[in-house]
């Protein structure tokens, strides 16, 4: 979503990821390997990283 920098500001996080089926995280306890080929093969530069369902950490192809 290409948005003019103006705009950002009015743009909440809700609305960019409203209409996606799937929110992708890895867990706390996963290895940095487990991770980095999650990244991977989502073809995704970043994801959350979950603890007993709560979001602790993001992890990062810049972090790997």
């Amino acid at each position: 979503m290409a948005v003019p920098e103006k705009s950002l500001s009015k743009i909440v996080v809700r609305d960019m990821i409203k209409d996606r089926d799937i929110i992708y995280s890895v867990g706390v306890d996963d290895t940095v390997r487990q991770a980095s080929q999650t990244l991977k093969k989502l073809k995704i530069r970043a994801t959350g990283v979950l603890e007993n369902d709560t979001l602790v950490g993001i992890i990062s192809h810049y972090d790997v």
